[in-house]
């Protein structure tokens, strides 16, 4: 199995920010992972506005005239897979 140093370091961060919150009281909430302006941060959601509900890519995204997905969403989503190590060689179309 092949985990990127960025993986680990959030599941760590992220079941500490859970076990905090459940300590603090909270339950029934999802937690969520947000990637802005180069930086993680977590919230929390109630399960039901989450479960069993289909979340589409974000048309922003989307390149229509060309049928691919977008620079920017590579930007946005190759370090919370990737992280620092490189794992994965991504090709952007121009």
């Amino acid at each position: 199995m092949f985990l990127s140093k960025t993986e680990v370091d959030l599941a760590i961060k992220l079941s500490e920010f859970a076990f905090n919150k459940a300590l603090e009281g909270e339950s029934n909430k999802v937690v969520t992972i947000e990637y802005k302006n180069k930086k993680f941060s977590f919230n929390l959601f109630p399960i039901d506005s989450i479960a069993n509900k289909e979340r589409k890519l974000d048309l922003e995204y989307i390149d229509n005239k060309k049928h691919i997905i977008k620079d920017s969403y590579i930007d946005y989503i190759l370090p919370l897979i990737d992280g620092e190590d490189g794992l994965i060689d991504v090709y952007k179309c121009d």
